[in-house]
């Protein structure tokens, strides 16, 4: 009884808190990935914000349906194929 009742509460806790993890994860990454974006674009501060935008509307007509975190890695990707 005791080992069910500790599993439960395992499980209330896992399903409670892992959607809250996963969320805080998502957000430092896109947050991570917008900073790289701000340097390989060599933009600091609300001009590098912008074209971030810009880049990622123009992507969103070509590739509708993605994520934020696939957006960013493509500019990126872009960026630093551009460069060689």
């Amino acid at each position: 009884m005791g080992l069910m009742v500790a599993v439960l509460i395992f499980l209330v806790i896992f399903v409670v808190f892992y959607p809250l993890l996963v969320r805080k994860h998502r957000q430092m990454r896109i947050r991570a990935l917008r900073n790289h974006c701000k340097r390989a674009l060599r933009m600091p501060g609300e001009s590098g914000e912008e074209t971030i935008e810009r880049y990622k509307e123009k992507l969103k007509e070509k590739y509708p349906n993605k994520s934020e975190v696939w957006y960013l890695e493509k500019i990126i990707g872009d960026l630093e194929r551009s460069r060689r």
